[in-house]
């Protein structure tokens, strides 16, 4: 029995979807020039505001969530991808919005809760750790790395997910 060979055809996309999706003539070039950086920058830093508010209500839903779980301990596994999911929104924006920090606490707390399966006391105690910290970094407007007593902070949760994890 002979098989059928099958040779697959590409296709050319349509230039008129290449002219739709670049705009030359309006809108930022594809060169990263530094006038474009400036003014992307400006744009940026323009919506600060927007993401102070945005992530506070993330943390605000993030907190809720935690004292839900706390009355709940059989339940707390179900909050983890939530967590994660917001996690890794704050992370997104953090170093764009010049909060390098919050980047790091929510990197962390994302890798962390995808670790996790079943969530015992020592593990929900972290998860919460982070929502907490993170909260402080934006409501004391900590911007780049922070100083020491924040950098103490982050090592002092990486050695608290180390414990709990028995790593």
């Amino acid at each position: 029995m002979r098989r059928k060979v099958i040779i697959p055809e590409f296709i050319a996309a349509p230039q008129n979807l290449r002219r739709k999706a670049v705009s030359l003539t309006v809108g930022m070039p594809v060169v990263l020039t530094p006038e474009t950086a400036a003014k992307l920058e400006k744009v940026i830093a323009s919506h600060g505001d927007n993401f102070a508010v945005e992530i506070l209500d993330k943390l605000r839903d993030l907190r809720k969530l935690i004292l839900e779980a706390a009355a709940e301990p059989q339940d707390r596994y179900l909050m983890l991808p939530k967590v994660g999911y917001a996690a890794l929104d704050i992370k997104g924006m953090g170093t764009m919005f010049g909060y390098p920090l919050l980047t790091i606490l929510a990197k962390s707390a994302h890798d962390f809760v995808k670790r996790l399966g079943a969530v015992t006391e020592a593990q929900f105690e972290v998860i919460r750790l982070h929502v907490d910290a993170m909260y402080v970094v934006l409501a004391q407007q900590v911007t780049g790395e922070g100083s020491t007593t924040e950098k103490e902070v982050v090592k002092m949760l990486r050695e608290a997910i180390n414990k709990v994890l028995k790593i």
